[in-house]
C-alpha cells in the first residue's frame, strides 16, 4: 500500500511506504533503500524506518563483531548507538545552557541581593557563636 510521496533531501530521494515491502528508489547510479515496517521492543510492537546508510568498511566490520558480542542484531547495535548519541547531544545542549546561564555577569540586583544575603547570614552567625 503507497501512503508517501517521493521527498528530495539535499543529494538523493527518498522513497517511504506504510508496508511490509521495502521501496527502491533510483537515482544516478545508485539506489536508496527505505520504507517503513514494524519492530518488536520487548513485547511492544512498534513502527520503524527502514533505511540503508553508507559507512567505511572497518567501522561496519566492527559493529559486525560488537554485535556478535552482545547477541544483536546490526539494526538493534545501530539503534542503540543512536540512542547513546541522541542522549549524549541532548546532555552536551543542557550543559552548554547551564554554562552560558552562570557565565553571565550578575546584574546589579543580583549584586544588591547577594550582598544583603551575606550580611544577613553573617548577622545569624555572630549571633549562635
Amino acid at each position: 500500500m503507497w501512503l508517501g510521496n517521493t521527498e528530495k533531501f539535499g543529494c538523493f530521494y527518498s522513497t517511504m511506504s506504510l508496508s511490509p515491502y521495502v521501496n527502491v528508489k533510483k537515482h544516478g547510479d545508485y539506489s536508496i533503500t527505505t520504507g517503513y515496517t514494524y519492530a518488536k521492543n520487548g513485547g511492544e510492537t512498534m513502527l520503524a524506518v527502514k533505511t540503508a546508510i553508507s559507512i567505511e568498511k572497518d567501522i561496519f566490520d566492527e559493529a559486525e563483531h560488537i554485535a556478535k558480542e552482545m547477541h544483536v542484531s546490526r539494526s538493534r547495535l545501530f539503534v542503540i548507538a543512536m540512542q547513546d548519541f541522541i542522549e549524549h547531544r541532548k546532555n552536551k545542549q543542557l550543559f552548554d545552557q547551564i554554562n552560558t546561564a552562570y557565565s553571565a555577569e550578575p546584574t546589579a540586583e543580583e549584586q544588591t541581593l547577594r550582598r544583603v544575603s551575606r550580611r544577613q547570614h553573617r548577622r545569624i552567625v555572630e549571633r549562635e557563636w
